[in-house]
């Protein structure tokens, strides 16, 4: 597996996108910082300092994407975005000054998936995605995150979009891990109005051990 220099990560996304200027979407990490540590997941591998972009800081880089002619297609990246409680506040003003994509969702591991943030969500969101690596002590062992509060957050949220906007996309994000994950993830939800994102991560389909290192100093230095 080559690891494309950034140079080359650049070109080869101009052509995807059909030789058109090249950013057409802007990601933002408004915090790095994430609660969850994944055993298939490189965040421990991660060098930079946790930290949380202020509002000041996110409308500045809004707006200079307004003044370019772009969009921002994603709030999050490595961290876990409803650790950022000014997070609804920014998506507010993105939407307010229509930067945000039409279909602009979150990824979110569940754990702080509480009642007091369904409306900000339903409000400024398109979809969103509920990551389940697995069910009960699979799932502890491979996030160290509490099963049960996870769980039942994510089927609480479900439950309140039914009753106020059945139109919300939810899906479950399940990455396959052990090999034995998506039927035990299918099964915990299969009575739901949702639907599934499968992936492969495990650790080998992504790269090679050697080449780690590598692939941690890359992101890193975006």
């Amino acid at each position: 597996m080559k690891i494309l220099t950034l140079e080359e990560s650049s070109e080869k996304m101009r052509k995807l996108w059909d030789d058109k200027k090249y950013p057409t979407l802007v990601y933002v990490e408004t915090t790095n910082f994430c609660n969850a540590r994944c055993k298939y997941c490189l965040y421990e591998k991660m060098e930079r300092p946790v930290e949380w972009m202020t509002f000041d800081q996110f409308k500045f880089i809004a707006d200079k994407v307004k003044e370019r002619g772009l969009k921002i297609g994603a709030m999050f990246c490595f961290g876990e975005p409803l650790a950022d409680k000014d997070l609804f506040n920014k998506m507010r003003y993105g939407r307010q000054i229509g930067v945000l994509t039409p279909y602009l969702g979150l990824n979110t591991n569940c754990s702080l998936l509480t009642p007091d943030k369904y409306d900000d969500i339903l409000e400024t969101c398109n979809n969103m995605t509920l990551s389940f690596v697995n069910t009960g002590k699979e799932f502890e062992k491979l996030t160290r995150l509490n099963w049960e509060q996870c769980y039942n957050n994510a089927i609480n949220f479900i439950k309140y979009r039914d009753r106020v906007k059945p139109s919300f996309f939810i899906q479950i994000g399940c990455n396959d891990v052990t090999g034995h994950d998506r039927a035990k993830v299918t099964e915990a939800f299969k009575d739901h109005h949702i639907g599934f994102l499968y992936g492969n991560c495990r650790r080998e389909a992504l790269c090679e051990a050697s080449q780690l290192a590598e692939i941690t100093t890359l992101l890193d230095s975006v």
